[in-house]
């Protein structure tokens, strides 16, 4: 998994090869358009953390409600300074893991649909954590 600091990115779910997307407040897997809602950038946070910023909406990756299990993946606002549940490890195998609680990008259920909305859960290893990053 790359984690190139400062290039646009795109993050695939390695399974369906659907990418997440951030079109709307809450972050969903869709097919790769192209769009800028689905093209992200890394900004180094503390020491191997990451803010996971949308090129589309210059918003981060956030667990709403504070990081809690099941809680929605969206994109907000950075906020001043970077809250716990804005800032991510990017794990060699494939997980995006929440700076707080362990918890990992997730989709929703394990249903590898378009439009399955993103979720923050217990690292279980399972195909629907499991995301590539690459380079546009």
């Amino acid at each position: 998994m790359s984690n190139s600091s400062g290039n646009t990115l795109i993050i695939r779910n390695t399974k369906s090869g659907f990418v997440l997307d951030a079109k709307e407040l809450n972050v969903k897997i869709q097919k790769y358009t192209g769009a800028t809602s689905q093209l992200w950038k890394l900004e180094p946070s503390d020491t191997g953390k990451y803010n996971i910023v949308n090129v589309g909406n210059g918003k981060v990756l956030d667990i709403m409600g504070g990081a809690q299990v099941n809680d929605d993946v969206i994109t907000y606002y950075l906020n001043k300074p970077p809250s716990p549940n804005q800032k991510w490890y990017i794990n060699a195998d494939g997980t995006i893991e929440s700076s707080v609680k362990n918890l990992v990008l997730d989709i929703y259920s394990g249903n590898l649909v378009i439009g399955q909305k993103i979720i923050a859960y217990y690292k279980t290893g399972t195909p629907n954590q499991i995301f590539q990053l690459q380079d546009v």
